[in-house]
């Protein structure tokens, strides 16, 4: 992965990189509904069960290892400019979309007087 992104760098020295963040609690659990919904734990009913039918084959990462966002984000730190990374949070995106959006713009340089038409958070699941 280093390798495409000294690739990145030097083909687009100045490029903005965004990263929009869960927090690690929710994404977990939120995982683990997708992996419900999905039949992925089969007979497995709790969050608990499922973590540890996934440690058992091997799978760690499944629940824990991707919420640890400091080893990926390392890596672009590492190489590009930190005024050219903005992180933001799913929980203020979803919370006032809209503002998100703005900070984005302003980060991006784009004009953000622009009101997108649709800038909204909506789970079709709730």
């Amino acid at each position: 992965m280093n390798k495409l992104l000294l690739v990145i760098k030097s083909r687009l020295p100045d490029v903005k990189l965004i990263a929009l963040l869960r927090d690690p609690v929710s994404r977990v659990y939120s995982d683990y509904l997708f992996n419900q919904r999905n039949n992925k734990h089969e007979g497995e009913k709790s969050l608990l069960k499922a973590i540890e039918a996934d440690q058992k084959q091997g799978d760690p990462e499944q629940y824990f290892e991707k919420g640890l966002y400091y080893y990926y984000l390392k890596k672009y730190f590492d190489i590009f400019d930190r005024q050219n990374i903005k992180l933001f949070l799913f929980e203020d995106f979803t919370s006032d979309p809209l503002k998100v959006v703005k900070d984005i713009f302003t980060f991006l340089n784009v004009d953000s007087s622009f009101v997108p038409q649709r800038c909204f958070f909506r789970n079709p699941k709730k």
